[in-house]
């Protein structure tokens, strides 16, 4: 997904299906399969996931808002339930846990 290039619509791109329910990747460095072992050593609700992911994929609140069909401040809400549950203060803070989370797991069924 190029999403260096913004179109002149106003129809968001869309948020990769979940893939609790098995997707495409919505962040390539992460296979799809190992997003629900993130979401679940994390413990994140779906919608915590939902929009941690798209997160991770680089989308703005409003892109997350429609997609999700959510209002802006819901987004906001998931937003701050994330920060306080895996203890950071910013989306950059929020996308290194992810992939804390994702090596940590790598690395112990490495270990195997």
């Amino acid at each position: 997904m190029d999403r260096s290039v913004q179109s002149t619509n106003s129809e968001a791109a869309p948020i990769p299906p979940d893939p609790f329910f098995g997707a495409n990747d919505a962040f390539p460095s992460i296979p799809s399969k190992n997003w629900k072992l993130i979401a679940n050593s994390l413990r994140l609700s779906r919608r915590e996931f939902q929009v941690s992911k798209a997160i991770v994929a680089g989308f703005s609140d409003a892109e997350i808002a429609v997609q999700l069909g959510i209002s802006p401040n819901t987004v906001h809400a998931h937003l701050d339930r994330l920060y306080r549950k895996l203890n950071v203060h910013s989306r950059c803070q929020l996308v290194s846990a992810i992939f804390a989370a994702y090596v940590t797991l790598f690395d112990m069924r490495q270990a195997d």
